[in-house]
């Protein structure tokens, strides 16, 4: 197929990639002058799928099915910033939507676990739709949440639990707890995305457990409304 791609009358070049093809050298020129521009497509079969950071690769078509944290990571290749492109677009031939669907919910109940997070059960959050925003959208929605913040010492655990325990008005509660929600969902994401620089603003292991606080005094209020009703 690159051969005849090769031949055709388009002007662009294509190279292939296997893991049983050619020497490691010529693979790694292959790569280097993909993202050089010098090569326009690769076409590769169980290689490149992790680890392969390529800027200008902006559309990624899928003609097999990978499963599991491979998926996440082969998706997330044409998620880096380039130029004017804001976005980037993966053709699926191999119907991979159900894989998609099963592995984002795995992955995001595993982080969970990892990091002690508890959900109440109400407004419980979801990264799956967010999982490809850019830099620029997570950046915005930490703003977000850190405004929200604002007004609870976010340096001191102790001093913030007296200031949740002082606030009656449970909307405001919910307010903070959908905050803290997204700066756990938008670590979640910049893990897997590698945005490094958002994760090193924040202590998000702070942050959990001023979720915690948050969400066990919101269940406070819920109880004491129950009980007046």
């Amino acid at each position: 197929m690159f051969e005849l791609f090769n031949k055709s009358e388009t002007g662009m070049l294509a190279a292939l990639i296997l893991h049983n093809e050619n020497s490691k050298d010529i693979r790694e020129n292959q790569i280097k002058d993909f993202k050089d521009g010098k090569i326009d497509i690769l076409f590769v079969y169980s290689m490149l799928l992790t680890g392969f950071d390529a800027p200008r690769l902006k559309k990624l078509y899928l003609g097999r099915k990978i499963k599991a944290h491979n998926l996440l990571q082969t998706l997330t290749r044409v998620n880096r910033p380039y130029k004017d492109f804001r976005i980037g677009y993966v053709v699926d031939f191999a119907d991979i939507s159900a894989e998609f669907d099963i592995t984002n919910r795995a992955y995001f109940e595993e982080l969970n676990r990892e990091y002690d997070t508890q959900s109440t059960g109400e407004n419980e959050s979801d990264v799956f739709g967010s999982l490809f925003i850019s830099k620029d959208e997570i950046d915005g929605k930490m703003q977000n949440a850190i405004i929200v913040l604002s007004d609870f010492s976010t340096d001191n655990l102790e001093v913030f639990s007296q200031q949740i325990i002082a606030v009656t008005d449970r909307e405001k509660i919910l307010d903070l707890k959908n905050a803290l929600e997204n700066i756990r969902d938008i670590y979640n994401i910049a893990r897997l995305l590698g945005y490094t620089a958002i994760l090193e603003k924040v202590d998000f292991k702070r942050m959990l457990k001023m979720l915690v606080e948050v969400s066990n005094r919101l269940h406070l209020l819920n109880l004491q409304k129950a009980l007046t009703m």
